[in-house]
């Protein structure tokens, strides 16, 4: 998404509060709108920053304010796992069947590395650190500060029940890059 008037780019990371974000922007920026490479044949609510630079070129790309959310990947892959099962059910899709066989068929997209899916950006904001990091993005955008609303939540137990060796075995490979650049640790 981009807004000319607070030349920024916002990289709308999947499960990362991204709903609720994308409300609060719609309602202060009104020149907010989305940047849909003509290539795209993907999720269009989910585009990462290097499909966004090539329809928007170099020069805005260089001279806006680029910046995501990002989501420890354990919490994350809970969350999208529970996405997936309440909206399948919702819509007669057959369900994973089990966890472990969800993280081994979630692929890349929308779901993959958050680093990779985010790469150039200026600012990676923490979910875990979202009223710090929103004042911070409010005060740089200057846009009013508000506390967000959670929208799109999906409800389950504490990400770590969902852990066994095997699926924790599994997050850590499939996100160690993740892990690794924003410092993320299984539990906390």
């Amino acid at each position: 998404m981009i807004s000319h008037s607070h030349k920024f780019i916002y990289v709308r990371m999947a499960k990362t509060g991204s709903t609720s974000f994308t409300q609060y922007l719609h309602n202060n920026v009104p020149d907010l709108k989305p940047v849909i490479p003509t290539t795209w044949k993907a999720d269009v609510s989910h585009i990462p920053l290097w499909a966004m630079k090539q329809t928007l070129g170099n020069r805005v790309f260089k001279d806006y304010f680029k910046f995501t959310f990002v989501r420890n990947p354990w919490a994350r892959c809970v969350s999208s796992y529970e996405y997936i099962l309440k909206w399948n059910k919702e819509n007669n899709v057959a369900l994973p069947e089990s966890f472990v066989s969800f993280l081994n068929n979630i692929g890349v997209g929308k779901y993959g590395q958050q680093s990779d899916f985010g790469y150039g950006c200026d600012y990676f904001a923490k979910l875990e650190n979202l009223s710090d990091d929103l004042d911070f993005l409010c005060e740089k955008l200057k846009l009013p500060r508000y506390k967000l609303p959670h929208r799109n939540k999906t409800n389950h137990k504490h990400y770590t029940e969902y852990y066994d060796e095997e699926t924790k075995a599994i997050v850590d490979e499939m996100y160690a890059k993740d892990i690794e650049q924003f410092e993320y640790k299984f539990g906390e």
